[in-house]
């Protein structure tokens, strides 16, 4: 399986505030499971709103792969950097089995998260 250099894949970026995430979950009517990072606060998603920076995501058309590979995916990586003197950085990439998409998960200092999908391995790579 060789990767073709002359036609990357697609890249999708979308930030995220940590209170969008229960209002993901809501959204897309994913009860999650054990591989995501996060879980479901019902009362926190009825009681406040999400940030101005969920609305790119959520008017997506990867809107449904998204969620369903943050908030349930079938495959999860971590990878860790960092060490002797460095702080250490962690990010992840999750993968489903209905598609080839990849979506790689980094969360800021700042607390906020950023999303990318990748259209395939491939690219990901």
């Amino acid at each position: 399986m060789g990767m073709n250099m002359e036609k990357p894949g697609d890249v999708e970026i979308f930030k995220l505030a940590p209170v969008d995430i229960d209002h993901l979950f809501r959204r897309s009517g994913s009860n999650g499971n054990g591989l995501s990072l996060y879980s479901y606060n019902a009362e926190q998603a009825a009681t406040s709103s999400p940030s101005g920076l969920f609305k790119p995501l959520a008017e997506s058309a990867k809107f449904a792969s998204i969620a369903n590979k943050l908030l349930a995916p079938d495959l999860k990586i971590e990878f860790n950097r960092g060490g002797a003197g460095s702080a250490e950085e962690t990010y992840h990439a999750f993968f489903s089995l209905d598609d080839n998409d990849v979506l790689a998960h980094f969360q800021g200092n700042d607390g906020h998260i950023l999303l990318m999908l990748f259209d395939n391995e491939e690219s990901f790579l």
